[in-house]
């Protein structure tokens, strides 16, 4: 956006493109909002406005309210449109005065210096409910609130801004921003350690279940085994067993055998009967 505005081949301190200024409208009536409304209510100036931001809390609520009549001059005011708009460049009072004039109300009485066609505007206009702006727009525009019949006195002066705080405010954030970064540091730190980590455990899952494989292939081969060598061993059992059967039906026909062999021979022997007349 540019910073300057051209006005009839001069420079001012307001904003926006070159244009022609419209005449300062001085009739004896109110009409409808129109140019000066209309520029006034996009505040121009550097001096009411930085960026798109109201310099002052009273241009902020005046911004925001509806423009209810076409800025008017009292006939007698001999104001060109560019010597006009360079008073409003060079004063931000006046540039209140005339938003407010253009957006307020009527006062219901008029001030004393209104009612006397000592201010600018020939209307009395005031701007309900705005704190920072009790007096008259009239009284306002010359910086002569206190002069004002309608002039409110603030209860209680706001406080002056500490011209550090905007220093102390940078130093925050930027230990804010430093801290945030360690932080940030750290936590990709502990990301990568918790990765690594992650990584060699899941290795070493991988080369446990090998191991449980490999473990368990030898069990399997060595059970396999013991198997085999159990019936082998079962066969060998039962070998002998047939052996000893053999044998012990063999020890039995001997003894058999022995004993009718005994028996023949005590019937072929018989015992001798003794001799008569010899006593044993």
């Amino acid at each position: 956006m540019p910073t300057h505005l051209r006005v009839e081949g001069r420079r001012d301190d307001s904003h926006g493109p070159e244009v022609k200024l419209p005449k300062v409208y001085v009739g004896t009536v109110d009409k409808e909002p129109a140019e000066w409304a209309e520029r006034l209510m996009a505040l121009p100036y550097t001096n009411s406005r930085q960026g798109n931001v109201p310099t002052t809390i009273a241009l902020s609520t005046l911004v925001r309210m509806t423009p209810q009549r076409e800025l008017r001059l009292r006939p007698d005011c001999r104001w060109t449109a560019d010597a006009f708009n360079t008073s409003l460049a060079n004063n931000r009072s006046a540039v209140e005065a005339c938003l407010g004039y253009v957006v307020g109300v009527e006062a219901p009485t008029p001030c004393s210096y209104c009612l006397r066609n000592l201010r600018s505007f020939p209307v009395c206009i005031i701007i309900p409910d705005c704190p920072q702006l009790t007096a008259c727009m009239g009284c306002h525009q010359n910086d002569k609130d206190r002069q004002c019949d309608h002039y409110v006195p603030p209860e209680e002066a706001p406080a002056a801004p500490d011209p550090d705080v905007f220093d102390k405010l940078k130093e925050v954030l930027a230990t804010t921003i430093q801290t945030q970064q360690d932080l940030n540091t750290k936590l990709l730190q502990q990301l990568d350690s918790w990765n690594k980590a992650r990584s060699d455990f899941s290795a070493m899952m991988v080369a446990q279940n090998d191991a449980k494989g490999h473990l368990s292939r030898r069990a399997n081969k060595r059970f396999e085994a013991a198997i085999k060598e159990c019936q082998e061993a079962k066969v060998d059992a039962e070998s002998v067993g047939r052996n000893l059967e053999r044998q012990s039906s063999l020890v039995e026909s001997a003894l058999k055998e022995r004993a009718e062999l005994a028996a023949r021979r005590a019937a072929r022997h018989e015992r001798p009967q003794p001799r008569p007349g010899f006593n044993i």
